[in-house]
């Protein structure tokens, strides 16, 4: 995004975390809760939590040690680095399909059946996450080492897997890893996915065993859940994720960690002086009272300023304001270093984790922003119903401010009939497997139902730094587009790229199981497709245009499911309920980050009474009709009216021919003996044709 400004959690959720963590230590190890944490330890691990066969298909550096089955170990393993646990060095492990890593020979592979340790079925020298199993089909453990020497991770994940006491028969499952972690040999477990459609998630032990008789326990084991049960089912990636930290050693009285610094991507120069904010994690044993914040901005002097009066217990956040704001000089790219120091007067144990930074370019002007709300549903799914309508209820007062795109799909069930594979293929990009799923400018990742007017409000809040303004025609089933872009600041990527799609705004065959019975913005057609164009960089002050045309193909069809056979082929058909309905948005994003840099949502251009005889200004009546149904139309020349009239599914029903005259007149259609229901009336004259929706009642 182009924002960083992250609303942070506290990191302990109850009191019974501080009290159980604070001064946790048992001699060589003390272990830290990072409970929604948002991110995995360090950040060096960006991957999506996915199955094994989709990581070793589409990311480069995993290796698969164990596939689904029975239970069994891996084999030795190499850590590509040598690791230090409890004085020992060892450059390897085996690692068991239950959730057990060891460093010693091991034997009989552990039951999934977990308990509390110590416990006699753990070899020495282990960390788990017993509990776990492999008896799904895509269940399997993975292998991946991420970083530069001497600040490597190796890490070991249980991707899919199954567990002790799962209900049957239903879809459910869990990720889980143990990470090694190079220098400072820290040990993590994370807590990175977990679903389950029916009965209760993992429940598990967590830890390491150094013997038969002394362990550490994470608290919780051995019933130990998982924290983002609810959102984890559906976040693939690091922003909902729990870990814990266990760390050779004892824990300091006094350690001040760095966690981000909050600022914007792109400030206004004329906005100076900015306040320099972000969060801080007090790791030590001790509340903090007071302590001094230092920043350097492009390496140069330190600012310091003294913070007292608080009080940050320990394995809490707080989030801090620099006492001295920031005036920058002139426009460009920066970077804000901050630390924490002089802690209640003392000076911070561990300095290794003091420092945080942020980036920020300051340019000399911003555009409004109109975030794209991209929205991925199914008239099939009993859940995208309420997502809809919070959407809607959030957003309908305020139309003109966003722009807004509902992407039907191919399941539950049979699916949407209006499920395209551009469609699919736009939710594969976002590695989407669940609805509904609502993106914000490529960004904020939720149900559809957690969208809030808080959440709309800070969406539109973003600095755009693209202006985007864009006019549209409809002739017959001809969509003519014109972009206009305005560049105020330099985006460099070569991924960018521009997108268009033509969407109806309110359409009502496809309705099926979910008891929906208008779809509002559904997407129709993207262009070219739904990989839009690459356009490159932009520079500040680039003025540029894009006009494009679509021209939907043949008649009306409505499939009957969303499978790929039964598709719409816009080679030859169309699914346009009414073309004088239709809707163009374009947005520009960075193909590689996902980051919508800014959307529109285009104009219909202003025609003359010549052109409105050119599109035919139609109308029908009475509609509903009980078999008698008059057509108004503006005939543009002398000459041959034909009329075809067909129902949802594309099958003809009644054909006739006028010879018309120019100018304003009616027709009659006689359609007695139809049945009930919807039907569509096509009318072309004078190489113009127009198709009008209308009901049959009984």
């Amino acid at each position: 995004m182009l924002t960083k400004n992250y609303h942070m959690k506290k990191l302990i959720t109850s009191m019974f975390f501080v009290m159980a963590l604070a001064g946790f230590s048992f001699g060589q190890y003390y272990v830290l809760p990072f409970v929604n944490a948002g991110e995995n330890p360090g950040g060096l691990n960006q991957d999506e939590d996915q199955t094994a066969a989709y990581m070793l298909a589409n990311s480069t550096g995993y290796s698969q040690i164990i596939s689904s089955g029975s239970s069994q170990w891996a084999g030795t393993q190499t850590i590509p680095f040598s690791f230090d646990f409890n004085g020992n060095s060892y450059t390897s492990y085996d690692a068991s399909s239950n959730g057990v890593l060891t460093f010693s020979t091991p034997g009989t592979v552990p039951s999934d059946v977990n308990a509390a340790i110590p416990d006699a079925s753990i070899p020495d020298n282990s960390i788990l996450v017993w509990g776990l199993n492999l008896s799904g089909a895509n269940d399997g453990v993975i292998t991946k080492t991420f970083g530069t020497a001497p600040n490597r991770q190796h890490w070991i994940t249980w991707a899919s897997a199954s567990w002790n006491g799962m209900n049957t028969g239903i879809s459910a499952w869990a990720y889980w890893s143990i990470v090694l972690e190079e220098t400072t040999n820290n040990i993590y477990i994370v807590d990175a996915r977990n679903y389950t459609q029916a009965g209760a998630g993992p429940s598990l032990t967590a830890g390491i065993q150094i013997d038969a008789s002394t362990a550490i326990s994470i608290p919780g084991s051995p019933t130990l859940g998982s924290q983002n049960l609810a959102s984890g089912g559906s976040d693939v990636g690091p922003a909902d994720n729990t870990y814990y930290a266990i760390i050779p050693g004892t824990q300091p009285q006094y350690d001040m960690a760095g966690k981000n610094v909050d600022i914007s991507a792109f400030l206004k120069l004329a906005d100076a002086p900015f306040d320099i904010k972000g969060t801080l994690t007090n790791l030590g044993t001790e509340t903090i009272t007071s302590f001094d914040i230092n920043y350097s901005v492009n390496g140069g002097a330190t600012v310091t300023g003294n913070i007292s009066g608080v009080s940050i217990a320990p394995l809490t956040e707080y989030t801090f304001t620099a006492p001295d704001q920031w005036t920058p000089s002139a426009t460009g790219a920066y970077t804000i270093e901050v630390y924490a120091s002089n802690l209640n007067g003392y000076a911070d144990e561990n300095t290794s984790n003091d420092m945080t930074s942020g980036a920020t370019t300051v340019v000399d002007n911003v555009a409004q922003r109109k975030p794209l709300y991209e929205i991925f549903t199914s008239s099939t799914c009993g859940p995208c119903k309420p997502g809809n309508e919070t959407f809607h209820g959030v957003v309908d007062n305020d139309k003109g401010t966003f722009v807004e795109i509902k992407y039907q799909q191919n399941f539950p069930g049979t699916g949407d009939p209006y499920c395209t594979d551009e469609a699919v293929n736009r939710r594969a990009y976002y590695a989407i497997n669940s609805i509904p799923r609502m993106e914000i400018d490529g960004g904020w990742d939720e149900n559809a139902a957690s969208f809030t007017a808080a959440k709309h409000q800070e969406s539109k809040d973003v600095p755009a730094f693209l202006e985007m303004n864009s006019t549209f025609t409809v002739d017959g089933q001809k969509v003519d587009i014109e972009i206009v872009v305005d560049a105020l600041a330099d985006l460099t990527s070569s991924s960018n790229k521009l997108y268009i799609a033509i969407l109806e705004k309110t359409t009502d065959a496809n309705v099926k199981s979910n008891g929906e019975t208008e779809f509002y913005y559904v997407m129709k057609k993207m262009i070219p497709n739904e990989n839009g164009e690459t356009i490159g960089a932009i520079s500040n002050g680039d003025n540029l245009s894009y006009n494009r045309s679509f021209t939907f193909e043949g008649s009306y069809r409505l499939p009957s499911d969303g499978a790929q056979a039964n598709r719409i082929n816009h080679s030859t058909e169309h699914s346009v309920e009414e073309f004088t309905d239709l809707a163009v948005i374009a947005w520009i994003q960075n193909d590689a980050t996902k980051e919508v840099y800014q959307a529109t949502e285009a104009t219909e251009a202003g025609v003359s009474v010549e052109e409105l005889d050119n599109k035919q200004a139609l109308t029908v009546y009475p509609n509903p009709t009980n078999g008698n149904l008059f057509v108004n139309l503006n005939a543009t020349a002398l000459g041959v009216t034909n009329i075809v009239v067909f129902d949802p599914i594309g099958k003809v029903v009644a054909t006739e021919s006028f010879n018309t005259s120019m100018g304003a007149q009616t027709l009659e259609l006689d359609l007695a003996g139809n049945p009930a229901g919807m039907y569509f009336i096509q009318v072309e004259e004078n190489e113009n044709v127009t198709t009008q929706k209308f009901y049959i009642t009984e």
